[in-house]
């Protein structure tokens, strides 16, 4: 302590640091260090150890924020990602799609030429994989996309539920690529 009693000196302060420390970080209670010998009072003690917990929040805080920060920038990669190669999947299809219209209207314009009757002239239908295929990426592609402005604008969560929904989103990718069409589409007129 002080000449006059109160807060103690820097040698003292030094002193109880050394002493009530290593309790500290054994995690255990102010009461329970008080209670052993040469030791300050509660309150003293009560006060470091608030002041070290604080501290320690403190330094941990930023480092936590910024691994969360990390993990939610890979997450939202990942989806850049699935996203841009379920396009390409996307563009593949709508040019089989619209290769298949132009072997139609090709068709119909040789009937025409050729004075065909009108009624008896192909209907068009698209092939029912194409079809299928379109409307799966669609739905996909719409999820992923909300599920990445989710996660832009979302607090950060534990990385574990960033992971589980990744897990998720690239199953369904999976499931979708499995199937991939080939780049020659066959006819299919009627």
């Amino acid at each position: 302590m002080g000449p006059k009693g109160g807060r103690p000196t820097a040698s003292d302060q030094l002193d109880i640091v050394k002493k009530i420390k290593p309790y500290f970080e054994m995690g255990v209670s102010a009461q329970f260090t008080a209670g052993q010998p040469n030791m300050p009072s509660v309150k003293t003690i009560q006060n470091y150890f608030r002041n070290w917990k604080e501290q320690h929040l403190r330094e941990a805080t930023p480092s936590i924020s910024a691994r969360q920060q990390e993990v939610k920038a890979q997450f939202v990669a990942s989806y850049d990602k699935l996203i841009f190669n379920l396009n390409v999947q996307f563009n593949e299809i709508v040019g089989l799609k619209q290769k298949h219209l132009k072997d139609y209207d090709d068709t119909i314009e040789k009937l025409k030429g050729e004075k065909k009757d009108p009624s008896t002239y192909p209907k068009f239908k698209l092939d029912p994989f194409l079809e299928n295929k379109y409307t799966n990426l669609c739905k996909l592609l719409g999820d992923m996309v909300s599920a990445k402005a989710s996660a832009e604008v979302a607090p950060y969560a534990h990385e574990v539920t960033y992971e589980a929904v990744l897990h998720e989103m690239q199953a369904k990718y999976e499931k979708t690529i499995k199937d991939k069409p080939k780049k020659e589409g066959k006819k299919n007129h009627k």
